[in-house]
């Protein structure tokens, strides 16, 4: 890819577009952190799922993001900011114990999150109560 390329990052990231659950599974399993230098975020369902796999999260301080992210569970930096956001990657990055502990925390506020059919049963509901008000 031309900005793969224009980085100098060849070998050093892949973009591994959509994969299967297993690989997903797989390449959650070898991963050391989640980073999402997001702008804004609705709702971070990226951040549940980063949780659900225990996985220390480096984000932006923006939208749901500081209410998606469990405390203890990631470092939140100002939207914008490549300094504090390469700050804060490297904060983990170099300190296994900090991000053994943020990715316990990380696994734990996963655990506590509903799972998909609690979800689904949760919005069926919602939505029933919509339709039956009409």
């Amino acid at each position: 890819m031309r900005l793969e390329a224009e980085l100098d990052l060849s070998g050093r990231v892949r973009l591994a577009g959509r994969v299967a659950a297993a690989e997903l599974a797989e390449l959650y399993r070898q991963a050391s952190l989640f980073a999402l230098a997001t702008r804004y975020e609705g709702h971070g369902m990226v951040f549940d799922e980063a949780m659900t796999v225990g996985l220390p999260i480096v984000s932006c301080r923006t939208g749901a993001v500081p209410d998606t992210v469990a405390p203890g569970a990631g470092l939140l930096v100002p939207v914008n900011d490549p300094a504090a956001f390469a700050a804060a990657l490297a904060q983990l990055l170099d300190d296994p114990r900090r991000r053994a502990t943020m990715a316990a925390a990380s696994a734990a506020a996963g655990a506590a999150l509903p799972g998909w059919s609690e979800t689904v049963q949760q919005i069926a509901c919602v939505l029933d109560c919509v339709v039956s008000r009409d």
